[in-house]
Parts: structure tokens; sequence; C-alpha cells
């Protein structure tokens, strides 16, 4: 089980990626289902608003309420967890390109959309 403050600390960082539109797929299922999970059990203290614009104020919170309530603990643990193996399952997904000029474009990393020379396309 994570330590309290790393657990807190995850669960921003993966709240603030759902929100932002950064994951998706199954990431954004998980992620979307810690929101909930975190709306649900802290309740009208958790604002995604708020989320955004002071996000030590929810690592706080979580922090307190998991202090608090091991059940909330396990149960968000588990969901942080999830998220994790599947982020690492997932890897850093690598893109290939072929282009008939006979420009080959390869681009590693991270991110939705790549532009190379002007060139979009997704991972």
């Amino acid at each position: 089980m994570l330590e309290a403050a790393t657990l807190a600390k995850e669960a921003v960082q993966i709240t603030l990626k759902v929100v932002n539109g950064i994951t998706d797929g199954a990431l954004q299922d998980i992620g979307s289902q810690i929101v909930q999970y975190l709306q649900v059990n802290i309740g009208g203290i958790f604002q995604l608003e708020q989320a955004q614009q002071n996000p030590e104020q929810l690592e706080a919170t979580i922090l307190s309420y998991t202090a608090s309530d091991e059940e909330l603990r396990k149960e968000l643990n588990n969901l942080v967890e999830q998220y994790k193996q599947l982020e690492e399952k997932m890897g850093n997904p690598k893109i290939f390109q072929y282009a008939p000029s006979g420009t080959n474009q390869h681009h590693e990393g991270p991110g939705d959309n790549v532009n190379v020379k002007n060139q979009f396309f997704r991972q």
C-alpha cells in the first residue's frame, strides 16, 4: 500500500490528467473512476475547478481523509495502483510514419498528437 502522502499526490496527479484531457482509453476510464470516487467520498469539499487552481489543497484534503478513513485509503489505493499498472503496461508509445516521398519519420514519447514538419498523425 502506498504511503498516505504519496497516495494523495498520485491521486491529484491522475485527477489533473483526467480533468485536463491528457488521458484516453483505459487510462481515462480508471482515472474517471478515481475522480468519481473522490467526488462521492469527499463530497462538497472536492471541486474539479479547485483541483486545477489549487492542487495542493486537494492533496491536503485527500491526505486528511485517508488518514482518518482506512477503508477510503484502501479503495483509493487500489484505484491508483490499477491506474499506475496500466500506465506502466502501456509504456512509452512509439510512432512510425512512412511517407511515400521516401521520408520516414519516427517519434518516441507521450502525447496524443504529433506534428512533424506540419504532418499531423496520432499515436
